[in-house]
């Protein structure tokens, strides 16, 4: 499974585990299993994780580590002068002396690997584990085999990299997720009223994910004529713009709060919705998390590799090829179908 035959265990010196995961919010969710197979195999030693500083208010209520370290992604993009904040996070995690580091992570391209395999060595942990791809193996001490993970949900990669580090399977599935993230409770008196309220996420990491706004407009309209359904439309900082396009192609009202949503609050409103309907997303990833029904329309990614891990019964993912697109009524169809069996009709 690996490319190393040794495995990390009783033979590591005293010190913490290192989980690395720096990616998106979604993709923390998705890594929820890959941590807990690293408490499970590691209990006699404190677990960190490193994740994206703006993730910490999720990472923390996830509840699957010791100790959290945010590592400023979105701050470098914005420059040379965030570099103090990034040198300074790995000297804390220097003196931390973890005895392992694991990035969950796969590398995406040759530089993202180099900058990887620096931070694992910065660290000073003298066994580091990772995905063996575009160069990060020759900073690992075990690095599992790309090949070997061909096909599988990103969820089961992190995984079964957790298991090469050490890991083991916990006894048991994780629970629903808590979005119920302290201070964001500042929108319920907006959102109150009759009928179901549906979430709209026109947002996502990559432009070639995201649906038409007029499309997602034409399945608000037709659930509050079907359903009575409120909409309201969600998204994050830099989305602004498409969530007006969609407010501005609806022809019924809606809450618009693209942009102004901090992550303790989009996590309160996305468990208060009776349905998300979504690109592929991180709020996707959240509200799969915790239950929260939800339509997924993929364009541009693939499902088995990246869909929502809710309940199947609660979650519908309708996928077109490049170029193709996903009609509307289809997500309408399967819009109503989940809110119909929500009341129980």
């Amino acid at each position: 499974m690996a490319r190393n035959a040794r495995a990390p265990g009783a033979a590591l010196p005293s010190g913490p585990v290192l989980a690395v995961l720096v990616a998106g919010i979604g993709d923390l969710v998705l890594g929820r299993d890959a941590l807990r197979a690293l408490r499970a195999g590691f209990p006699g030693r404190a677990l960190h994780l490193l994740a994206n500083a703006q993730a910490l208010p999720l990472a923390r209520a996830m509840g699957v580590a010791d100790g959290l370290h945010g590592f400023p992604i979105r701050e470098l993009r914005g420059g040379p002068g965030a570099l103090g904040l990034a040198v300074r996070v790995v000297a804390g995690l220097r003196r931390l002396g973890p005895a392992l580091a694991v990035n969950l992570y796969p590398p995406a391209s040759r530089a993202g690997a180099l900058r990887m395999g620096l931070l694992l060595r910065a660290t000073g942990a003298p066994a580091r584990v990772g995905v063996a791809a575009l160069g990060l193996g020759l900073w690992l001490t075990r690095g599992v085999v790309p090949a070997e993970l061909a096909g599988l949900h990103a969820a089961r990669v992190m995984e079964r990299v957790a298991l090469a580090a050490g890991g083991a399977r916990p006894a048991g599935p994780a629970g629903p997720m808590d979005l119920a993230l302290p201070g964001g409770s500042g929108y319920d008196a907006l959102l109150a009223g009759p009928g179901p309220l549906v979430g709209l996420n026109p947002g996502a990491d990559q432009p070639g994910k995201r649906w038409a706004p007029q499309a997602l407009a034409a399945v608000a309209d037709a659930l509050a004529g079907a359903c009575g359904a409120r909409t309201v439309i969600l998204g994050g900082p830099g989305e602004e713009g498409a969530g007006r396009a969609v407010a501005g192609a609806m022809r019924t009202a809606a809450v618009p709060l693209t942009g102004r949503l901090t992550l303790a609050e989009l996590g309160h409103v996305l468990a208060r919705l009776d349905l998300l309907v979504t690109a592929d997303s991180g709020p996707m990833h959240m509200a799969a998390a915790a239950g929260v029904p939800l339509v997924a329309v993929f364009r541009g990614s693939d499902p088995a590799r990246f869909g929502p891990l809710g309940p199947p019964e609660r979650c519908r993912v309708l996928a077109c090829g490049p170029g193709g697109d996903v009609p509307v009524a289809a997500v309408v169809a399967s819009c109503r179908e989940i809110l119909l069996a929500g009341r129980g009709e």
